[in-house]
């Protein structure tokens, strides 16, 4: 029952799928193959101060309070001390580009996660969610092409392992995790809807531990 998104929702739609998914999601996805994921997981715990800054620098937004910049700093150092056993095999071992390319990957999302806030959208959440996955998806497969990575894929060398976490993450990062991700952003403030990137984090320990072992 919804409405088909107009000429300037796809616009917008376009701009924010090539901010949070093609440039912020896959970015991560490339670096992730050079820096362990611990180290691109903490990187990615510096989304919630890029999008205070932002809002308050570039959307007119109120400076953010202390309470708000000492709830970030312990934030980010609880994500630290996740992560920090699992870094401190490999310190001095890590690849520059790679942790590069996450940092300007999350400035990048935070950048599309506030224009999606104030950008015209169709006011369905699903419409608009879906436009944005399509469009971001379009540029990805188009990037995909043009780095020639379709000559490298080979279907039978997919296992289930990997199809089972293809499908979670359609099911559960996309379809609800984005869908919810940016219902809140234009009913919450943005320093709070951030904080979900300080969450992850632990519930990714719960669940490497639990199903990975």
């Amino acid at each position: 029952g919804g409405r088909f998104p107009s000429l300037p929702h796809w616009r917008s739609a376009l701009i924010v799928g090539g901010l949070m998914l093609t440039g912020g999601i896959g970015l991560l996805s490339f670096a992730e193959q050079r820096i362990p994921s611990g180290l691109a997981a903490l990187v990615v715990t510096t989304i919630p101060i890029w999008i205070t800054l932002f809002e308050w620098l570039g959307f007119g937004g109120k400076q953010p309070s202390g309470q708000i910049l000492i709830g970030m700093g312990i934030g980010l150092a609880g994500a630290a001390l996740l992560f920090a056993p699992t870094l401190a095999g490999t310190a001095g071992g890590y690849d520059l580009v790679g942790m590069a390319t996450v940092l300007l990957g999350a400035i990048i999302f935070a950048a599309g996660s506030l224009y999606s806030r104030y950008a015209p959208l169709p006011e369905d959440t699903r419409i608009s969610t879906a436009s944005e996955m399509l469009a971001g998806g379009i540029l990805l497969l188009l990037i995909s092409w043009l780095v020639g990575e379709p000559a490298r894929f080979s279907l039978t060398a997919v296992s289930l392992r990997s199809a089972l976490a293809l499908a979670y993450l359609i099911v559960f990062g996309s379809i609800i995790g984005y869908t919810a991700y940016l219902w809140l952003l234009k009913r919450v403030e943005p320093a709070q809807v951030g904080t979900n990137f300080y969450v992850n984090p632990v519930i990714a320990l719960l669940a490497g531990w639990l199903v990975g072992g």
